[in-house]
């Protein structure tokens, strides 16, 4: 059974589609997200320069932000309990990966080190 889609005008239409997900949805496992959770991650959508593909995990407590350019590929895992966050950078030119643990998603030092990596890696 799938809840119905809880339409925000401040939430993200995949955050919305990852709030009707019920317990199970991943293969008989996968736990559902809580709208405070979905909440904080529109928190940090709202500072992002660039909008990330958004993936659910199947703990319900996590949320991959994944872009993809020319050179690079970038993924930031979200913690929403913790609000903790791990930035994950490769770069194809190079072949370097750099991986940056992020410990305070709701500061603006976080957000403008995601977005400082984001613009250079564009």
């Amino acid at each position: 059974m799938i809840r119905d889609r809880v339409e925000s005008p401040m939430m993200n239409t995949r955050l919305s589609e990852i709030l009707t997900l019920e317990p199970g949805w991943y293969n008989g496992e996968g736990e559902s997200y809580s709208k405070e959770a979905l909440v904080f991650a529109q928190s940090i959508l709202d500072r992002l320069e660039l909008e990330p593909r958004i993936y659910p995990d199947p703990e319900g407590s996590k949320l991959s932000f994944e872009w993809s350019f020319t050179n690079h590929e970038v993924g930031l895992s979200l913690d929403l309990d913790s609000k903790v966050g791990d930035l994950v950078v490769v770069d194809f030119r190079t072949r370097e990966f750099k991986s940056i643990e992020l410990s305070d998603l709701n500061s603006s030092e976080d957000m403008a080190r995601v977005n400082e990596i984001l613009r250079s890696s564009s």
